[in-house]
């Protein structure tokens, strides 16, 4: 059961060669056991990703509340000293570039 399971996995998973995709539809056709246990796969498939959507909306959810309950930092980037220093040097290095500098030759 278990090689079958990583069969149906496979096939799942667009793992199998067209071939193998053929022989796969035809045995689910043809095997009413293998059939059922494709049909638990993709149940349980389901289940599980059902799970783990419910289980990241409800972390989120607790993300959420907790941003609520804590204040916000507001950044402002040019009320700090940084900021101005950033534009004085950048002012400086413009002023330094461009002023003609010229090579004398003694």
């Amino acid at each position: 059961m278990t090689e079958d399971i990583e069969y149906i996995e496979r096939y799942f998973l667009g793992n199998l060669s067209a071939g193998e995709k053929e022989i796969f539809e035809r045995r689910c056709e043809g095997d009413p056991e293998f059939a059922r246990e494709v049909s638990l796969y993709v149940t349980m498939r389901a289940g599980l990703k059902q799970t783990l959507i419910d289980e990241k909306k409800e972390e989120f959810s607790k993300l959420y509340q907790t941003r609520d309950s804590k204040p916000m930092a507001v950044l402002r980037p040019w009320s700090s000293g940084v900021m101005w220093s950033a534009i004085a040097a950048a002012a400086s290095l413009l002023i330094f570039l461009s002023e003609d500098r010229r090579i004398v030759k003694k």
